[in-house]
């Protein structure tokens, strides 16, 4: 059986489920395939939480946050739901780089603080980092509620009168007079435009792509950790704790954590970096560095919570780009293949917004904003 749709997205992950909604939404006949089944655990769209906030060390990522705030709440006042909890962000780095964040909200006109270690105490007493530290809060950073960011748009574009089919793995692709077919396990679609927001499967799918901007799958521990008494677990709470972001070239810590949700009595804490690995391979342990490095950072800056062990264990896949940065763009090739993807571990509160602009690149419509920052064209240039 073979069908024919505007707009074929390949992958259901948080980014690929926005980008198949905002086609709908705007007139183009979607199909969302997923290799897998819907929720499953085999990339970065699973799990209960993830951070959302303004503050970034590069000021093209404000225009997408603000536009994926404005779409949540638009979307929360239409279904009568909460989708995020707003607990404030900590940034916690060194001097240099908070001035640098600080600067790009500035610009944009967003409200924030720049904190001294007296000053972060005072603000959240479970934090403790020394002179040599200097944090910025973000108002508007907090939790996204992952399952219910998943079931809203996947639920809108049902809606909408758009098709999603599980388990459906795509084997190739290939065009023919303007028309691409993608052929699955068990099926053949066709379609005017593909998008491929598939992960870290972008480098089987695409690997022109993979060699051009040097794309790197990282394997990751995700873990989390209890305070030493029980007693204090009300201390962590999204009521009582915020998002938090370390990052500090100069010491080399480099890690995010959230407050309990995931797990009732521990808070997630995680370097922010994994382990490359391959695609094809099967599931190996964690690295017990990415395991034991945020617990030996909780022992010294958080000193309420145990940093010995893990209380639990998840995974999770980032890909990364050489530049660490999202690639949003057509194929270098084929414009009518489209690619959404290099999210490195950041991507899923700007979904929204990036699936916004796909959207409107697969109908050749104006984008809401500049885009050039996440071009391929950024990896022609190093090459010259």
């Amino acid at each position: 059986m073979e069908e024919t749709f505007d707009v074929i997205v390949v992958g259901a992950g948080i980014i690929g489920t926005c980008t198949a909604y905002h086609c709908q939404k705007i007139g183009l006949k979607t199909l969302l395939l997923e290799k897998f089944q819907l929720g499953h655990w085999n990339g970065s769209s699973h799990g209960k939480s993830r951070i959302t906030r303004y503050a970034h060390t590069d000021a093209p990522y404000i225009p997408i946050v603000d536009d994926a705030f404005k779409q949540i709440d638009d979307l929360e006042r239409k279904r009568g739901e909460k989708l995020w909890k707003k607990t404030g962000l900590m940034w916690f780095g060194s001097p240099k780089e908070i001035e640098n964040i600080s600067d790009h909200l500035v610009k944009a006109n967003l409200a924030h603080d720049v904190l001294d270690s007296n000053q972060m105490k005072a603000k959240f007493s479970q934090f403790d980092y020394d002179h040599s530290w200097k944090a910025l809060f973000d108002p508007m950073g907090g939790v996204i509620f992952v399952e219910k960011w998943h079931e809203a748009f996947q639920d809108e574009f049902k809606k909408l009168g758009g098709l999603i089919l599980e388990n459906q793995a795509v084997s190739d692709f290939s065009e023919s007079n303007g028309v691409t077919s993608v052929r699955t396990t068990t099926r053949v679609f066709h379609s005017k435009k593909l998008i491929f927001t598939v992960g870290t499967w972008l480098q089987s799918m695409i690997p022109e792509i993979t060699q051009m901007a040097q794309v790197r799958p990282e394997r990751m521990a995700v873990t989390y950790w209890r305070p030493k008494d029980i007693k204090d677990v009300p201390k962590f709470t999204m009521d009582q704790f915020p998002v938090f972001i370390v990052h500090n070239a100069e010491t080399g810590d480099d890690g995010y954590g959230l407050p309990c949700r995931d797990y009732p009595d521990a808070i997630k804490f995680c370097d922010h970096y994994g382990e490359p690995f391959n695609v094809w391979d099967g599931e190996k342990p964690p690295s017990p560095k990415n395991v034991s490095n945020p617990g030996e950072h909780l022992e010294k800056h958080i000193p309420l919570l145990d940093g010995t062990k893990p209380a639990y264990l998840d995974r999770c896949k980032y890909t990364m780009s050489i530049d660490k940065h999202y690639v949003i763009d057509f194929h270098p090739t084929n414009r009518n293949v489209l690619i959404g993807g290099c999210m490195s571990g950041s991507g899923f509160k700007v979904a929204p917004g990036i699936g916004r602009v796909l959207a409107h690149m697969a109908a050749g419509k104006e984008l809401p904003y500049d885009m050039s920052f996440f071009s391929l064209k950024r990896f022609e240039k190093s090459h010259l």
